[in-house]
């Protein structure tokens, strides 16, 4: 019916404000900052799958990172077991 609103289990907004304040890692290049999001706890692969979808929506709209100026910006859901760290120090 027109006018009546959906009921949401707040589990669904619980979860997408615990993604929004998960880890991250970024991958800076030259043309382009990928952020890699590491949510913690554990998910559906529905909910995965939807939030990979919003994800790739966003990653269609030209998101640019103001300084340096033209650094593409991009988003991907990520899973632990992906991480491998690396650290380079130069002296």
């Amino acid at each position: 019916m027109a006018g009546e609103r959906q009921r949401h289990s707040g589990k669904g907004v619980q979860a997408s404000c615990q993604l929004t304040h998960s880890p991250r890692v970024l991958e800076v290049s030259s043309t382009e900052i990928l952020i890699h999001l590491f949510p913690g706890g554990s998910y559906s692969s529905e909910f995965k799958r939807r939030v990979s979808q919003t994800l790739e929506t966003i990653n269609q709209r030209p998101l640019a990172h103001p300084k340096p100026p033209g650094r593409r910006v991009r988003f991907r859901l990520a899973h632990r077991s992906e991480l491998d760290l690396k650290v380079q120090i130069e002296t």
